[in-house]
């Protein structure tokens, strides 16, 4: 394949995308695309890594006010206990937590057989988001 070719080939994708994402801002602009409603969840546990902040942190929070258990696995405990406080307060759900991802990770895998196995929802999520770079 030419470099011609391949260029236009990438400028149709990249334009077939534009259009789809063009068509639903104006479908959702006319009040046409509602946002989605989504039952609550009580019993369920999710699982949020990089919950600190971006993406994570929203979709975290979304959890959170769901009902659900949520659990932030992180590297900086300083701002994952920020992230667990500033969530609790404003969801008004205590079931937020942080766990350690090298320790979850590790108790998952069983390497960590002298420490307090974890509370079985923590190993068997309903949902487990992957926020971290890389």
């Amino acid at each position: 394949m030419s470099p011609l070719c391949a260029a236009r080939a990438a400028v149709r994708v990249y334009a077939a995308g534009a259009a789809v994402i063009l068509a639903q801002l104006l479908r959702r602009l006319r009040g046409a695309l509602p946002e989605p409603v989504f039952p609550p969840q009580p019993d369920r546990v999710a699982i949020v890594t990089g919950g600190t902040d971006g993406i994570g942190y929203a979709t975290a929070k979304h959890l959170a006010r769901l009902g659900m258990h949520v659990v932030i696995a992180g590297n900086n405990e300083r701002k994952s206990q920020e992230a667990v406080r500033t969530i609790k307060e404003e969801t008004l759900n205590n079931k937020v937590a942080y766990v350690e991802t090298e320790m979850l990770v590790r108790r998952a895998l069983g390497f960590e057989k002298n420490l307090e196995r974890p509370p079985r929802a923590q190993l068997l999520p309903d949902v487990l988001t992957s926020n971290l770079p890389g």
